[in-house]
């Protein structure tokens, strides 16, 4: 029905049934549709990433295998190898291939007659230029043989080139003869498979713009450790990105992140002690030296890199040695101190600490233990202070609480999506992965953490909604719908929130409803928004389980701190009180038709609901119109109650924004959902119920 439409009255007053309507229009315009730029901005976040380069990492685990001897050690799958090639599948963000001509050469370690063969035995040299597999030329001046390997093969210390089917030489070649190689590139993977290629000029090169452009964070490194013997930290940060740098791609030097890739293989090498809370306080440098005040709102984090426990802790707390757990025979959390290496729970609280005081800064911590995976007591507190390290509520605890969690097992529901744990390289790319996803997405920083969207006045009485901006892909904005009392001094006095009603208000208990047209009956019905009346179909979905968890993330299940009240953004929020006394007709006012000149016990409309209860309306992104209680009539004072009121009578999702609804569960959505997004519309609606007595 059009709000603008009027009911004309019959030619004899009747008694009618005057329902209060509700219009309201579901569908957003598509010019709200994105004006949160009014009030946002996006800056690529400042990216610290923090590279244990302990003794430590060189340490290789048991079943890791798959990864080549990449920092040069002359051991393959140690932590530092693994570190060195997820970081490079990090910065090579396209995953891009490197191409070039390659020209190298070695020479035959065994000579041979000329005849088929299925390998030659070759010597070292330049045996890492060599691509996997490639065409060959064997032999100089007029005695050259053309011939192409399939694979190479180095075992019990030496090394082949191999021919499959058999390769067929013309001529003979004696020891020391010259094999060459000349040809395009055939690296198989997007990452070094060994130290050469990890700092050649192919996979260095390879690094662009290109990848900044996918990434799109201003990325920082440093590396920390302390000298062979332990008597002092060596905490460097080797990129620094300046407040003048540039926001977007193409970065400058000396954080473009070919820049960063070649730090990692000039100073990633694995020796000394572990400093770890030193570097965290060390890492304010970069922070302070990164500030743009252009962009005061840019988003700051810090991904820490490590593989054991602090081993230095503030100045004078360590000596660079690993602590002895067991020097009493059963684990003492805080390493049976000495006078050179005092106790590790101050260590370990240092480390809480610091990670705390970065919070308070406005500096976000991911962190990622490196190897610390097994079942030893040691290794489950080392996991729980990584935990709380990431949580950066300072959370510390006493040497009794220390060996608690070595014997139970650190608490794996601390910072979820904070801290993240690896073996091998397959899990600390997964890792990374989801800390740059959880970083990049985060590129809206919010002019003001509270935006005050619509209001409404009536009488003395304000109705104020705002909400806080989330950050993408975050779908749930929390909001907050305050009433305020306007004084005579033009002061106001707080009344409620129904944001904080229907935070204490469990899903369950909600009246939320939405509307069914039956074809049978050809009328529409009500019906609960509940998983027992909405099917998949409804909600263009796939599967109920989908369905389920739609439903439920309506009602309120899953957000944060138990917030339910999505943001009431372009809605307008309507009050419905008293009916208005300025309508006069008949039977609907008593300035047109007294009470006494109706049926015995008759009162018009407008009478018979002077004091109905006072519902504020509004439409939010969480898919509802609300109808909030704005007070009830006290008939002892004469007056409306002002406190115990702003909860929520019911919701309502109308059928016709059903199939979007999914884009309400978070995920991969990028960009605000907008649901019941404009104002609604109000109305006392005269309708006739068949009954004629002069009463509307």
């Amino acid at each position: 029905m059009n709000t603008n439409q009027k009911i004309m009255k019959r030619t004899r007053a009747t008694r009618w049934l005057i329902p209060l309507i509700v219009f309201l229009l579901a569908a957003p315009f598509s010019a709200l549709a994105d004006d949160t730029e009014l009030f946002a901005t996006r800056t690529n976040p400042n990216v610290l990433l923090m590279l244990d380069t302990t003794g430590s990492m060189d340490s290789v685990d048991s079943g890791v295998t798959g990864v080549g001897d990449l920092d040069g050690d002359g051991t393959s799958n140690s932590r530092m190898d693994i570190l060195w090639k997820v970081v490079y599948t990090l910065l090579n963000a396209d995953l891009s291939i490197p191409a070039s001509t390659v020209t190298t050469n070695t020479r035959v370690r065994s000579g041979f007659g000329a005849g088929c063969r299925d390998e030659i035995r070759v010597y070292s040299d330049n045996w890492n230029d060599f691509p996997s597999s490639g065409t060959i030329q064997v032999g100089s001046g007029g005695s050259v043989d053309t011939v192409t390997y399939t694979s190479k093969q180095r075992r019990s210390g030496r090394y082949y080139f191999q021919f499959s089917p058999d390769a067929c030489f013309t001529f003979g070649h004696p020891r020391r003869d010259r094999i060459s190689y000349s040809g395009g590139s055939s690296y198989p993977n997007p990452f070094p498979a060994n130290h050469s290629e990890a700092t050649g000029s192919d996979f260095k090169n390879n690094v662009t713009s290109l990848d900044e452009e996918q990434l799109k964070a201003r990325i920082g490194l440093m590396t920390f450790t302390t000298n062979s013997s332990g008597t002092s930290v060596q905490i460097n940060i080797r990129n620094q990105v300046g407040s003048s740098s540039p926001n977007n791609p193409a970065f400058a030097s000396p954080t473009r992140y070919y820049d960063i890739w070649n730090s990692v293989t000039n100073y990633a090498y694995a020796s000394g002690g572990t400093p770890t809370a030193q570097a965290l306080v060390a890492s304010n440098t970069f922070f302070t030296n990164a500030y743009d005040t252009n962009a005061p709102c840019r988003k700051n984090f810090a991904i820490l890199l490590t593989d054991g426990e602090d081993t230095m802790g503030l100045p004078g707390h360590g000596n660079g040695y690993s602590p002895d757990y067991y020097c009493s025979g059963s684990f003492n959390s805080d390493g049976c101190p000495t006078g050179s290496n005092p106790g590790q729970v101050t260590r370990n609280n240092e480390v809480i600490q610091a990670a705390a005081n970065l919070k308070a800064q406005g500096y976000e911590l991911f962190s990622v233990g490196v190897g610390i995976s097994g079942n030893q007591e040691h290794l489950r507190v080392l996991r729980e202070v990584l935990r709380r390290a990431a949580e950066q509520e300072g959370l510390t605890a006493t040497q009794a609480e220390y060996n608690a969690i070595g014997a139970t097992g650190d608490n794996t529901a601390r910072a979820d999506g904070r801290a993240f744990f690896a073996t091998d390289a397959t899990q600390l790319a997964i890792s990374l992965t989801n800390i740059f996803k959880q970083i990049t997405v985060g590129t809206y920083s919010f002019t003001s953490p509270t935006v005050l969207s619509v209001r409404s006045v009536d009488r003395n009485e304000l109705y104020l909604a705002s909400f806080s901006p989330s950050i993408p892909p975050a779908t749930f904005w929390p909001a907050s719908m305050r009433a305020y009392t306007i004084n005579a001094d033009n002061t106001l006095t707080f009344r409620w929130d129904a944001a904080t009603q229907l935070q204490v208000k469990s899903p369950s208990s909600r009246e939320i409803f939405t509307g069914r047209f039956d074809n049978t009956a050809s009328t529409w019905g009500r019906e609960a928004f509940t998983t027992s009346n909405i099917s998949p179909v409804d909600l263009s979905v796939p599967d109920t389980a989908t369905r389920d968890s739609l439903v439920d993330y309506i009602r309120g299940i899953g957000h944060d701190n138990n917030m339910k009240l999505g943001d009431i953004f372009h809605s307008k929020p309507v009050l419905v009180s008293s009916p208005s006394i300025f309508h006069i007709e008949e039977g609907y006012s008593h300035l047109h038709t007294s009470d006494s000149g109706l049926s015995p016990g008759g009162k018009t409309f407008q009478k018979a609901k002077e004091h109905r209860r006072r519902i504020l309306y509004a439409g939010a992104n969480d898919g509802m119109l609300h109808a909030f209680l704005a007070g009830e009539w006290n008939s002892s004072t004469g007056l409306y109650s002002t406190n115990d009121t702003g909860e929520e009578l019911f919701g309502y999702v109308p059928n016709t924004i059903w199939p979007t609804l999914i884009d309400y569960l978070p995920g991969d959505v990028t960009s605000h959902c907008y649901h019941v997004d404009s104002s609604p519309r109000v109305a006392d609606v005269w309708w006739y119920n068949g009954t004629d007595d002069d009463i509307k």
